[in-house]
């Protein structure tokens, strides 16, 4: 794609896939090419611009957007996301290149069958496809070829995509996290391709793609051993792979984190992955001052990272300290960097430190561009149910549509049952039996987040407390943070590991925090003394 003072030039289509189909991808858009068309995807990505910034700019500008689904393509928050702004902007042209289903609402939406296409160029769903692009481009769609014209066009298309393989490489950045000090050394081509992927994965907050960022990183350390981010970004796969994997290979994960970690800062000691993941491998918990300090540090020596930012800001959200929060987290440029649960921590700081209104500014614009996110999506239906908005999370609730996928059925029920009685429409006594019900059922984990897990326990205390049942709440605290009482099982297998306290301080536990109970727990858990030794207070006590 040529450029034009520095600034990558607007293609006539923007191509949003999955990475199994990139051979076909690659396939498309030449032969595309050779008809006329300029085509934009993500192996065209300039060194010098933010990925996120690069991808909205191009689909924004494109005159049509080209989806191409496949099952990984459906289970793509990024695809899905870019597929639903085209369909909201009505330039969405789609293709399946499998049998699988397409996700809703796109089933309903005419979809080109591209299975089997050999190239051809005179094949029925290739005219089609011309035909789609051309109307949303504005310029009709070049007569059929004869079949002497269509294999030379075909044979010209897959000598173009051999040959442009190494510039395409040349020009993919590694993304706006991975940016290096100018007398850096930068990576070859082929491994910032490797750590763009990963980057993009672990950025997505999905914990069951993590496999396929460790097996990209460990194949940019081959490809580099001397590069010391690839090795810094491994440290952080593996930091992340302890908390969000299964407990039984929690020692595994640390001793390769800590491994990766120190070949990073063999090579330089001031690489940020590698510091970021060796203090993820404590979570804040009773040890809040402690990562509360080294997190503030690290923001401080890598201001332009948002990584740092987070767990600082993290540390200080788990002491009931949102203000504070905020402030750590404003640091980070959001124009910058478009990142699912980096928002999410933003919006949660921004509405536990009573700032509703921008809150609910930037959740808008968070649900806008990943409407099914599983946290971006729990974020909004915690939000409606406890701002007054109840009657909208019902609604929300209701359109199955918009559902992240695979979404647990009794969960649903539970948000929904609560979200009911809060807008008044329900008897609270069926929502905090739906809740408590989903606890009888064993289930432990809401969403992991960074190194630690929203243990659904904590959202049914919080439910229970907002619907009016204050025992029941506080029974399912202390069974969780101490192992006792009726709900002892609820005792995280990894103890202190596990516990998190950020849920206390959330506003949907507000009633929680005006029974005298919870000054109580609070003593207990340890906090107090945290806030003494480090002479601060939360902010529900500056509201009182």
């Amino acid at each position: 794609m040529p450029t034009v003072q520095g600034y990558m030039r607007m293609a006539d289509i923007f191509i949003s896939y999955a990475r199994p189909t990139a051979k076909l991808t690659r396939s498309i858009a030449s032969a595309l090419e050779t008809e006329g068309f300029s085509v934009w995807f993500d192996e065209a990505l300039p060194a010098n611009r933010a990925y996120a910034d690069v991808i909205q700019e191009q689909l924004d500008e494109a005159g049509a957007v080209l989806v191409i689904w496949s099952r990984e393509a459906a289970q793509s928050q990024w695809v899905r996301s870019e597929a639903n702004r085209a369909r909201e902007k009505s330039k969405l042209v789609q293709l399946r290149s499998d049998g699988s289903a397409l996700p809703m609402p796109f089933d309903q939406i005419q979809c080109l069958d591209f299975q089997g296409w050999n190239g051809d160029l005179r094949a029925p769903c290739w005219r089609q496809l011309l035909a789609a692009t051309g109307e949303l481009v504005g310029r009709e769609a070049p007569p059929v070829p004869t079949r002497p014209e269509a294999e030379r066009a075909a044979g010209i298309g897959r000598r173009k995509v051999i040959a442009s393989g190494i510039g395409a490489a040349a020009v993919v950045g590694i993304g706006a996290w991975l940016w290096r000090q100018p007398d850096a050394p930068a990576a070859p081509p082929e491994v910032q391709i490797l750590l763009q992927k990963s980057q993009t994965i672990m950025s997505d907050g999905r914990p069951e793609e993590l496999t396929q960022a460790t097996a990209y990183l460990l194949e940019a350390t081959r490809l580099a051993p001397d590069f010391a981010t690839a090795w810094g970004m491994l440290a952080f796969n593996y930091a992340l792979r302890k908390f969000q994997g299964p407990h039984a290979a929690r020692a595994g994960e640390d001793t390769r984190c800590r491994s990766a970690a120190a070949n990073a800062l063999a090579i330089d000691p001031e690489e940020v992955f590698a510091q970021c993941s060796l203090l993820l491998l404590t979570p804040p918990y009773r040890h809040w001052r402690r990562v509360e300090e080294r997190g503030r540090d690290l923001a401080r020596r890598h201001a332009e990272i948002p990584l740092p930012h987070h767990l600082h800001g993290d540390a200080l959200a788990a002491t009931g300290r949102w203000r504070d929060a905020v402030k750590a987290l404003a640091r980070i440029n959001r124009r910058r960097f478009l990142i699912p649960l980096s928002d999410r921590g933003i919006i949660q700081a921004l509405w536990g430190a009573g700032n509703i209104q921008q809150a609910e500014t930037l959740l808008t614009q968070a649900a806008e561009r990943w409407p099914i996110h599983h946290a971006i999506w729990n974020l909004r239906i915690e939000f409606l149910t406890h701002s007054g908005r109840a009657a909208e999370a019902v609604d929300l609730l209701g359109n199955r549509s918009a559902l992240p996928l695979h979404y647990p059925e009794d969960q649903l029920n539970a948000a929904l049952l609560t979200a009911r009685a809060m807008a008044g429409a329900a008897d609270s006594k069926a929502a905090i039996s739906a809740n408590l019900g989903l606890l009888d059922d064993g289930r432990a984990t809401y969403v992991a987040y960074l190194n630690h897990k929203i243990s659904m326990a904590l959202l049914v205390a919080q439910r229970c407390a907002a619907l009016g049942d204050l025992d029941s709440a506080f029974a399912i605290l202390d069974g969780y943070y101490f192992g006792r009482g009726s709900r002892a099982a609820l005792a995280p297998v990894a103890g202190d590991e596990e516990r998190t306290t950020v849920s206390l301080f959330e506003p949907a536990a507000s009633k929680l925090r005006l029974d005298p109970r919870f000054s109580t727990l609070v003593r207990e858990i340890g906090l107090e003394d945290y806030w003494r030794s480090a002479d601060v207070a939360p902010d529900y006590r500056h509201e009182k």
